[in-house]
């Protein structure tokens, strides 16, 4: 039994931690982030690659989207976005929260301009997917999963790290107007 035990502490020991990773990001709210998004758009990733920037110190993706449906500004018929991180050669850098895309994805983004280009507002609290339902064959929207952990800065306490659930598309557009129309109306 002695030898059990042993054997068991050691594996235990020698066995590899879980990876504890993650960044700190301020809840925002979907209105926020409507209100805050210089582009809103809904698009399938077409192509993806990285480099470094200028510097020759970052790396960058550049991600290029075939947008279906523009819902705030007006990208054109593509838009190419750019996130920090990516693989270059054997050097790879990620910074957590910041969403990937993989060609043929679809998605809703909300974006801003930086110098770099455009990119995603508010890292992965900007992205939503978009997936057919298989059952009803309806598409449906919900947050991407992400690595972030919110912090409602009312209260200073750690949120889900999205509140939001799946819901159809036309529910999802239908915010989206509602929000839109008293954005111009308050004007």
């Amino acid at each position: 039994m002695k030898m059990f035990v042993c054997a068991m502490f050691v594996a235990l020991t020698l066995s590899p931690s879980p990876n504890a990773q993650a960044s700190i990001a301020r809840a925002i709210s979907f209105e926020q982030k409507i209100d805050d998004a210089e582009m809103i758009v809904l698009g399938r990733c077409v192509e993806r690659h990285s480099a470094y920037d200028p510097s020759g110190r970052w790396i960058l993706t550049y991600t290029t989207f075939e947008v279906e449906k523009s819902y705030k500004g007006v990208p054109g018929t593509r838009i190419t976005i750019v996130t920090p991180g990516g693989v270059v050669g054997s050097r790879h850098q990620e910074t957590l929260g910041v969403p990937r895309f993989g060609e043929g994805d679809v998605n809703i983004l909300f974006l801003k301009r930086s110098g770099a280009g455009p990119t995603v507002l508010f890292f992965d609290q900007g992205v939503y997917r978009v997936v057919s339902d298989e059952a009803s064959g309806e598409r449906v929207v919900a947050p991407v999963r992400s690595d972030l952990v919110l912090i409602d800065t009312q209260t200073g306490r750690v949120k889900p790290a999205s509140d939001e659930g799946a819901q159809s598309l036309s529910a999802f557009e239908r915010q989206l107007r509602e929000r839109l129309e008293r954005e111009r109306s308050s004007r």
